[in-house]
């Protein structure tokens, strides 16, 4: 489970959740998964809703906070827990733009989450501007190893590791004319809107991010409302007059992964959390791990006894 938020000083961004961290967590019910449209059987609905949690990183980057944390049950089978951070802004290093990513092993498994605020803008530059911090991201992200680890050739890299998963204010925005795009979000036409989101069409013709997935999206654009109300802007100004009454609507926060052994379960914007001029998205995963098991007296004929398998376990790692 992992929580991203993204502020400014002003406290106009707010969080995607409740930044407050404690060992145990409910999940709100605007995230229940029971909702319509997510695919979850029955046996993993207990995991998901009820257990406890336990928070095992935590990295702010200027107006960047990423915490993650993880199943008190699971939580012996974690190592090699690492977090780095790249400032992208002003001049290429200023961390008002940049990305905090956490690398994390469960089990034999090695996962990376990465958040990030892309550099913002409605001109057709500015998507080259977003491509470019998206490579300075994935160029620059280094995860310090120790001697005590390096037997484990554990990933240095964001692309090393076996999952992955992006996510934040990316900024990509829509590519249509004021008078165009204001027609289809009248008509909440989000599918023929969705033709010309920025960041499909990127990943589209290979110009960032080639060979990561994002799910189906089925909520409207999460940027830019009124805060505290379900308008737009734009439809809120009919002739406006300065470059923020000008901001039209667009899909600027999203979720993406990387690699085999994730499986996409829900993706959804949180409409009712209306503090902020964005809606904050959220999506549930299912991951694949793997594990090693070593040869073992407690291990005959090809039989383990899973009482014992913790014990076994520890002495693995």
């Amino acid at each position: 489970m992992l929580w991203w938020a993204n502020v400014d000083g002003n406290g106009r961004r707010h969080s995607s959740a409740d930044e407050s961290c404690s060992l145990t967590w409910t999940p709100p019910t605007s995230l229940n998964p029971v909702s319509k449209g997510c695919l979850l059987s029955s046996n993993i609905m207990p995991s998901i809703l009820s257990p406890e949690f336990i928070q095992i990183a935590s990295k702010q980057l200027v107006g960047l906070f990423v915490s993650v944390w993880i199943r008190r049950d699971l939580y012996r089978h974690v190592r090699a827990v690492d977090v780095s951070t790249v400032s992208c802004g002003i001049m290429g290093y200023f961390g008002n733009k940049g990305s905090v990513s956490v690398s994390l092993s469960l089990y034999e498994t090695n996962f990376c989450f990465i958040c990030s605020h892309l550099k913002s803008g409605d001109r057709s530059s500015d998507i080259l501007r977003r491509n470019s911090d998206v490579d300075s991201i994935l160029r620059r992200t280094r995860f310090n190893r120790t001697k005590r680890l390096a037997a484990l050739n554990l990933p240095k890299t964001i692309l090393g590791h076996d999952r992955i998963i992006w996510f934040g204010d990316l900024n990509y925005r829509i590519t249509l004319p004021s008078k165009d795009l204001k027609s289809l979000v009248f008509k909440k036409d989000w599918t023929n809107l969705l033709e010309k989101d920025q960041l499909l069409n990127e990943l589209g013709n290979g110009g960032v991010l080639e060979g990561w997935i994002e799910g189906p999206i089925c909520f409207p654009p999460t940027y830019k409302f009124l805060p505290h109300s379900d308008v737009y802007v734009l439809m809120h100004h009919p002739h406006p007059q300065t470059a923020a009454q000008k901001r039209a609507p667009a899909w600027c926060d999203r979720i993406l992964w990387y690699g085999k052994g994730l499986k996409q379960l829900q993706y959804t914007s949180n409409s009712n959390l209306q503090q902020s001029d964005h809606r904050p998205v959220s999506a549930i995963f299912v991951a694949e791990v793997e594990f090693t098991m070593t040869k073992s007296p407690l291990i005959q004929d090809g039989y383990l006894n899973s009482n014992q398998f913790p014990a076994i376990w520890r002495q693995i790692i």
